[in-house]
């Protein structure tokens, strides 16, 4: 009898932004899949209270693969970045 032994992946998502003269995070989810409501979770509790210290001078711009992510955060993130994200 043959067995196989199959490595199981971890996969672990994790959000780091860097700026010219400044690193906030790395924050990783605990979940295994990032949902719109996940990553706007993450935004308002942790990324927004980190970065107001950069205000009024950043503008908050996502990469473009989170394209399904734009409208639900565009949308709830203005109170955080009235002048742009």
């Amino acid at each position: 009898m043959q067995y196989k032994k199959w490595k199981q992946t971890v996969q672990k998502y994790m959000w780091c932004p860097l700026l010219h003269d400044t690193v906030i995070g790395p924050f990783f989810f605990a979940e295994t899949s990032v949902t719109a409501n996940i990553y706007l979770d993450m935004l308002q509790s942790y990324a927004i209270p980190q970065m107001q210290h950069l205000q009024p001078t950043d503008i908050f711009q996502q990469d473009a693969r989170a394209r399904m992510f734009e409208h639900l955060a565009g949308v709830r993130l203005q109170g955080g970045y009235p002048q742009g994200y």
